[in-house]
């Protein structure tokens, strides 16, 4: 699980921004003397989200598709509903100072793989469609992505409360005005 103390590993152009990023942010920091603090959350569903996993499987879903191929599945993930993202955000904001440069890494209250997250969703709308885990997994593709949350409650008092079921249920129900099945999660 990610903690604070583990040295970035990046496997992509995307990640080495990120953390070149946050190497600008620390040294702007230090020579102008603003607080900075760097949150990193784990896969953040929720309204509004972008397509993702959740959003591109409900989609296929609700189309009738009869099967949703997946690079992988083994990989995890800590899904985080959006209002736990923000409540975390929040705090952060209001302790800036004192906690400058921290590092908080934020998570969902389960690892899930992403097989279990894709047929969640498809149980979630009361579909038939197959989730197809293929052999080949993405070359940047992280194997599992999870918080040591222990971190973060120590240091902001904060614990996510929406488990990824009630959130999936209650995100696919707003999001796309569907009838969900909470009992069968």
């Amino acid at each position: 699980p990610y903690r604070s103390s583990l040295p970035p590993e990046p496997t992509s152009s995307y990640a080495i921004s990120k953390n070149a990023g946050w190497n600008f942010a620390c040294m702007l920091a230090r020579r102008s003397g603003f607080a900075t603090v760097s949150i990193r959350p784990t896969l953040i569903y929720g309204p509004g989200q972008p397509k993702n996993l959740i959003s591109a499987v409900a989609e296929a879903a609700l189309a009738g598709s009869k099967t949703f191929p997946i690079q992988g599945g083994k990989q995890t993930r800590a899904p985080l509903h959006i209002d736990d993202a923000l409540d975390a955000i929040l705090l952060s904001a209001e302790s800036v100072r004192s906690l400058n440069a921290s590092i908080l890494n934020l998570g969902g209250p389960e690892e899930l793989t992403v097989a279990e997250i894709a047929e969640s969703v498809v149980q979630c709308l009361d579909s038939r469609m197959a989730i197809v885990q293929e052999d080949r997994m993405r070359e940047t593709d992280v194997m599992r992505s999870s918080v040591d949350l222990s971190e973060v409650q120590e240091i902001l008092g904060w614990t996510p409360r929406i488990g990824f079921k009630d959130g999936l249920a209650a995100f696919l129900a707003e999001s796309l005005d569907v009838p969900v099945q909470r009992e069968s999660l």
